[in-house]
């Protein structure tokens, strides 16, 4: 009965899960938001909080994931859990008061601020210089899919994910709380999608693993809306 209601928690999250980022360039200020899902079809709408967990142990078994390429980026496809008599122990090391980000590869090293969603269901942002830890999802190195987003750029220059898209399999993702050793993630892959294409499957995929989700603007600007069409999405899964 937990996985059933832990699965219907993470349907409900996807429908609130469409980030339309974007940021501060040439003065023009826009906003990063996760927004209700209105497409024909869409799963039913309304934010809903995904409460963070610590799972050791999960009656589950992944679908091993098909392959695809998309916009120049390795595309990760859903990978998806089936109930199964077989218990498998997974390995957690959960940061529930995520402070700190540090990507050696691209030399990010930013504090970590924790954010919901406003009233009108729009995700909260983290200023210039800072990263964000959604935390109405899973907490890094807990099971389930762990959001962390910042800005690509801003009025006042790069920042903090200015890099993100030259992150490469096998980099490394570092989360840090107030003490002790932190999360370490490997990347596993990365991709660019169109805003309004936003692979919210991938993003929010229903496994009891401990991943992370990566999130920045990317792609071609439009001066006319003031927003970047695209969003780079990176995944890693915990290692130790």
């Amino acid at each position: 009965m937990r996985a059933l209601r832990r699965r219907k928690r993470r349907i409900h999250a996807l429908a609130t899960l469409l980030l339309v980022s974007a940021f501060v360039v040439a003065g023009v200020t826009t906003t990063m938001v996760i927004r209700e899902s209105q497409a024909s079809g869409a799963l039913p709408s309304g934010p809903s909080a995904v409460a963070s967990s610590v799972q050791a142990t999960t009656t589950s078994s992944t679908v091993p994931p098909s392959s695809t390429t998309t916009a120049g980026f390795a595309a990760v496809s859903t990978t998806s859990t089936t109930p199964s008599t077989t218990s498998t122990t997974l390995y957690v090391h959960a940061i529930p008061d995520p402070v700190r980000i540090i990507i050696p590869a691209i030399d990010v090293d930013a504090e970590l601020i924790h954010v919901g969603l406003r009233e009108n269901g729009d995700m909260e942002v983290p200023p210039f210089g800072l990263a964000a830890w959604y935390k109405l999802g899973p907490a890094p190195g807990a099971g389930g899919p762990a959001v962390i987003v910042a800005h690509v750029d801003t009025k006042k220059g790069p920042d903090v994910f200015y890099d993100l898209m030259n992150l490469e399999p096998g980099d490394q993702i570092l989360v840090y709380g107030d003490n002790g050793a932190p999360a370490s993630f490997v990347v596993d892959s990365k991709e660019q999608q169109l805003k309004s294409e936003l692979p919210a499957d991938r993003i929010w995929n229903d496994t009891w693993e401990p991943v992370i989700r990566l999130i920045t603007c990317g792609g071609d600007f439009d001066r006319s809306s003031g927003h970047y069409l695209s969003n780079v999405i990176v995944y890693g899964h915990l290692v130790r």
